[in-house]
């Protein structure tokens, strides 16, 4: 390409860099739409068709949210073993605290909550997250809030339990949460942040289908490409299907 507008400049006595611009702004546009006509293709697969006052669909994260609450209400000082590299890159066992690990998780990656009454709850946390101690049932159900007070109460009460007769007489165990815990808090964890990519996903093509400046569909369909890559990792990650 450079070599065919080095040679054009010279037969019709243009400068290069223009002709450079010129092809490069040519080949930003096919691109584009031919990413366009790719994503237009794999929405309509898998789209159905709505009245023209439907309006797009809104992508909740209610139920995630409340489940890494839960987490931390139950299990925040509790202690969660991963596998790691040493020093000298060797495979060692790391120990990390329930909270840290929550809440140094949603710092790096910028996370929140839409629910206010979780993001209040979840902002306790925080305030313990360089302290070695943590909050008690006790900073919540006292709390002043109403609607906090009364989420906690709801998330930390557990209506159904094991019958005994499973274990004692039939010969079945099943292991609790606690002695499943790294692998549910990831579940939970990953399960939030696969809801919340739906949604840039969701929110990201809104923004395509309204743009109109070139430049900006190429950034938003990279964009799309980015974040439909990190919904892959974290559904093989959950062994979920995803069929968008």
């Amino acid at each position: 390409r450079s070599l065919y507008s080095r040679k054009c400049s010279g037969l019709m006595q243009v400068d290069e860099r223009l002709l450079i611009d010129e092809v490069n702004k040519q080949v930003r546009l096919k691109y584009t739409r031919q990413a366009k006509e790719t994503l237009t293709e794999n929405l309509d697969a898998t789209s159905y068709e709505a009245s023209p006052q439907a309006q797009p669909e809104i992508v909740t994260n209610g139920h995630h949210e409340k489940e890494v609450i839960r987490m931390l209400l139950l299990y925040a000082g509790n202690m969660v073993e991963f596998e790691g590299m040493d020093e000298s890159g060797k495979p060692t066992t790391v120990s990390v605290r329930l909270l840290n690990f929550v809440v140094d998780d949603f710092i790096d990656d910028k996370l929140y909550f839409d629910n206010a009454t979780c993001q209040k709850i979840y902002e306790v946390f925080v305030n313990y997250h360089t302290s070695e101690s943590v909050p008690s049932v006790q900073d919540f159900t006292g709390h002043p809030d109403e609607d906090v007070r009364n989420m906690v109460v709801a998330l930390i009460s557990t209506p159904y339990s094991l019958s005994h007769n499973w274990s004692m007489r039939r010969r079945i165990f099943v292991k609790s949460e606690e002695e499943q815990l790294r692998d549910n808090l990831l579940n939970v964890v990953y399960s939030f942040k696969l809801k919340r990519l739906e949604r840039m996903i969701a929110e990201n093509q809104e923004k395509l289908k309204h743009s109109e400046d070139s430049n900006e569909q190429l950034e938003l369909l990279e964009n799309d490409h980015k974040l439909k890559i990190k919904v892959g990792q974290f559904a093989q990650a959950l062994n979920r299907i995803i069929t968008r």
